[in-house]
């Protein structure tokens, strides 16, 4: 990270630009048996200087400062500077009442990346890889734990795609179809067609499906 990180504040929302993404978890939720509970993740390290603001803010949250070997052996990637501070953020996954939170909810954290039109979603078409730079944005929540961050939202300027291996040595094996009484079907799936909205437009949230509690979050795409 040649540039340093800059930490931004307005009201609860909370930009970090120049952070390296060490681990995004946003596609899937990421499962924790010790509590029983699902959430997207994402972790990322800053300059000493943004943590400092940082850790003022939400004194409640872990960060750990690395030397800078000490960083690269633990995370494989290539960094300068003196130290990097590492944060981990998540958002559960399901409503207090079970529910999935739905993916048109601001609350459901996901990924941008720049396009001519603003910005473009590619949170289940992209993998972020450990490396990746861009910015972080979060909301500042105060609950009867304290004020704490949570992810809303990461725009990759410098993506490092993470490509899964494939299933065998020639790739990824086409799933098996089930039989039909007309026989078996043509291995060419339908195209599923997103009914997403392009990213750079707000959609509202139907107040009928908004739970309590997510007044506190904007509507705006935080990029």
């Amino acid at each position: 990270m040649s540039e340093q990180s800059r930490f931004e504040q307005d009201g609860d929302s909370v930009k970090v630009s120049n952070v390296m993404f060490l681990y995004t978890q946003f596609q899937k939720p990421a499962h924790s048996a010790k509590y029983n509970k699902t959430s997207w993740q994402v972790s990322f390290a800053m300059s000493r200087e943004a943590a400092v603001i940082w850790h003022k803010a939400f004194p409640n949250q872990k960060v750990t400062a690395y030397d800078i070997q000490a960083f690269k052996d633990k995370f494989h990637v290539d960094a300068d500077g003196d130290k990097l501070c590492v944060v981990q953020l998540s958002q559960d996954a399901k409503l207090k009442d079970g529910r999935d939170v739905e993916y048109s909810w601001t609350m459901r954290p996901k990924v941008y990346s720049p396009s001519p039109n603003g910005v473009e979603d590619i949170t289940m078409t992209k993998l972020v890889g450990n490396g990746s730079m861009g910015i972080m944005a979060a909301k500042s929540i105060t609950s009867m734990q304290g004020t704490n961050a949570k992810p809303e939202a990461i725009l990759v300027e410098e993506l490092i795609e993470y490509k899964k291996q494939s299933a065998t040595p020639f790739g990824d094996a086409a799933p098996a179809q089930p039989a039909t009484p007309f026989g078996q079907p043509s291995q060419a799936q339908p195209q599923q067609v997103s009914q997403e909205p392009p990213a750079h437009v707000t959609q509202p949230i139907p107040a009928t499906d908004q739970p309590a509690g997510f007044d506190q979050f904007t509507d705006d795409i935080p990029f």
